[in-house]
């Protein structure tokens, strides 16, 4: 696609995106494997959040809502600001996966009335933790501003979740 764009057979953009996650407009859709919304799910179905990792790797994370609002600020954005054709779209914060799985677990409490427990491998005496450094400053040039409510977002799922996945107590 960029080869074409710079041949000028082409207008378009590549959107390199981080991790999304958002409540899902249905319950039958298959949002339920980014990472955010399965622990929702787990939470709901097993009161128990796992992760298949340590949890120290740090990751980038949108919501949805902000990455709908970039596709449409970017499908208007003049040619002229383009400039290569690649934005990086994300959340401009990283989290580890436990202090995400940590936060879910809160928002469980704070909007459910239960914490779930967390349950994750030990990290490895040679476990290293990269810094990760995911920027959108070319997006924000454009003029786009981050809108998204993390905790707005994970209450939302939590929600969702609740009404698709409960199972008696």
């Amino acid at each position: 696609m960029l080869a074409a764009r710079d041949r000028g057979a082409l207008e378009g953009i590549v959107v390199r995106m981080s991790n999304g996650f958002g409540a899902p407009a249905h319950t039958d859709i298959s949002q339920w494997t980014l990472i955010v919304n399965d622990l929702c799910r787990q939470a709901i179905t097993t009161r128990e959040l796992v992760l298949r990792t340590s949890g120290l790797q740090l990751r980038d994370f949108v919501t949805l809502g902000d990455a709908a609002r970039a596709a449409e600020h970017l499908l208007h954005l003049p040619t002229s600001h383009c400039a290569d054709g690649v934005f990086n779209l994300g959340g401009a914060c990283a989290y580890s996966m436990l202090a995400l799985s940590e936060r879910i677990a809160a928002r469980c409490q704070s909007v459910l009335g239960f914490t779930p427990s967390i349950r994750r491998p030990a990290a490895t005496p040679d476990e290293k933790v990269l810094p990760l450094d995911y920027r959108i400053d070319k997006l924000r040039q454009t003029g786009f501003e981050l809108r998204g409510d993390i905790d707005f977002e994970i209450d939302a799922t939590l929600k969702i979740c609740k009404t698709a996945f409960q199972i008696d107590n």
